[in-house]
């Protein structure tokens, strides 16, 4: 009995020390940690020194702001790195701060809210705030993308408080049912007095009804301080934002898509027109127009006018009403697509005239050849071979006579032999073309026969592949343009 109690009590003594060494091995480890710790944070700090004084001996750490500023913007404007300010801003503390003080590398702003787990609307807001911040009083370019049922109230109050220096604004919204209410009561009130391009696309949504009337007044309902939108050049509306219209007095070239909208009626789209008094391009699609032809009427004065695209809407047969209200025989450009009719219409001046899925009958062959005695370019795809034949038609006259350029694209097999006679009998007829532009497909087909050599014989062929920029000589890619869309 007394050999356990001592057993036991030495065993309690044992437990005792043990626990005393961990105590002291304990906070020796806890001291140690903290050590180390404080270590960590020294190698990182002396690491981030050591990385400036690496970038501080780079050579071209030895440039002065100022060139570093030219060279990001050079870099910048040449879209040589995707997002570039901001990669330039990550670089070293001497890159990002040139980069936060130039301006004019944080002009472009795009914003896209769409359905997302992590990325919340606010986190957008306070990057947008964080863009324009860093943009200082420059002006600036906002594009904005939203997909869902997201609150975008803010970004387009954020916008609306500094559009005073805002020249370009594009708007694309899809599946949000009171898009184009939060875009009116956001922009009603304010001005915008150097906005020069505005583009404003929302989508219907198919859970609630809209107003397919899009256009029943011509009236501003955005835009409407004191000075309004004096300097708006280009406004496109599409889908169901036709009732958003600016200040249209000063708009030169206008986009309007009716694919989503109710049929206009002549007097309302007249009226459109006569509201654009400084008009000089005009794209309609998909519009369709209600009224009667047997009543005559003057066209609108536009003086300006020069160059008109039309896309019918499929089996429609007013499109030529359409035509009859514009001054066409000022007109200079011309593009139609799914155009049957064109009645009585005469265009003198028209320089530069396409016809894509135009499918004229016969009857109308002989007015098309009076119609457009000006032609100089003209771009065919999905025509029927009649207009090639009747070009090509070895008499006099000649058909427009002034035909130097010619682009066939989408050639099908029955206009092969047409389109080498026609440069055949025009060069026969002393009114020869200059060049022939053909796209892939029109290549092959003519190399397939055995053709291409000898059009390359009689003319200069290009390979042409890319739709032509429109406005005529529009110097960068629309890439909200749906036109061609199928």
């Amino acid at each position: 009995m007394a050999g356990e109690i001592a057993k036991n009590t030495r065993i309690k003594k044992d437990i005792e020390e043990s626990q005393a060494r961990l105590d002291s091995l304990s906070r020796t480890r806890k001291k140690l940690l903290l050590e180390l710790k404080e270590l960590e944070c020294q190698f990182k700090r002396e690491s981030v020194e050591h990385g400036r004084l690496l970038n501080l001996s780079a050579p071209i750490s030895g440039l002065p702001p100022d060139l570093l500023s030219s060279i990001f913007l050079l870099c910048y404007c040449q879209e040589s790195v995707p997002h570039f300010p901001t990669v330039a801003s990550h670089v070293c503390n001497y890159w990002r701060e040139v980069s936060l003080g130039t301006p004019l590398l944080w002009t472009n702003i795009h914003v896209r809210l769409k359905p997302s787990p992590w990325l919340s609307p606010k986190l957008h807001v306070d990057r947008l705030e964080a863009y324009l911040k860093r943009t200082g009083t420059a002006h600036y370019k906002v594009r904005v993308e939203i997909n869902g049922n997201h609150d975008f109230r803010s970004v387009v109050e954020l916008i609306a408080a500094h559009l005073y220096r805002c020249s370009y604004i594009h708007f694309t919204i899809a599946n949000h049912p009171n898009a184009v209410e939060i875009l009116r009561e956001s922009l009603q009130s304010v001005e915008a007095p150097i906005l020069e391009y505005l583009s404003i696309t929302v989508r219907p949504w198919p859970r609630i009804d809209y107003n397919p009337i899009q256009f029943s007044a011509i009236l501003p309902n955005i835009f409407k301080g004191a000075l309004g939108a004096p300097v708006l050049s280009l406004l496109r509306l599409t889908g169901v934002a036709g009732s958003l219209q600016p200040p249209l007095v000063s708009v030169s070239t206008l986009y309007i898509d009716g694919t989503d909208m109710a049929d206009l009626t002549l007097s309302q789209y007249r009226t459109l027109l006569a509201a654009l008094p400084n008009l000089i391009n005009l794209s309609l699609l998909r519009i369709d127009v209600t009224g009667s032809n047997s009543e005559p009427f003057d066209p609108v004065s536009l003086p300006s006018l020069r160059s008109v695209r039309l896309r019918n809407v499929p089996g429609s047969q007013t499109a030529h009403l359409m035509l009859k209200c514009l001054p066409v025989d000022q007109l200079e450009c011309l593009v139609l697509l799914d155009v049957e009719c064109l009645d009585t219409c005469l265009f003198p001046e028209v320089r530069k005239l396409t016809f894509s899925a135009c499918d004229f009958p016969v009857e109308q062959l002989g007015h098309l050849m009076l119609a457009f005695p000006a032609v100089e370019s003209f771009t065919t795809e999905i025509v029927s071979s009649l207009v090639l034949i009747a070009l090509g038609y070895p008499g006099t006259p000649v058909w427009w006579p002034e035909l130097k350029f010619l682009t066939v694209k989408e050639i099908q097999h029955e206009e092969v032999v047409s389109l080498v006679d026609l440069v055949r009998s025009r060069k026969r007829m002393e009114c020869p073309l200059s060049k022939v532009c053909l796209d892939k497909r029109s290549r092959v087909l003519l190399r397939s026969k055995g053709l291409l050599e000898d059009l390359e014989g009689m003319v200069s062929v290009e390979r042409h592949d890319d739709t032509e920029p429109w406005p005529s000589g529009l110097g960068y890619d629309d890439e909200d343009d749906d036109f061609w869309s199928f």
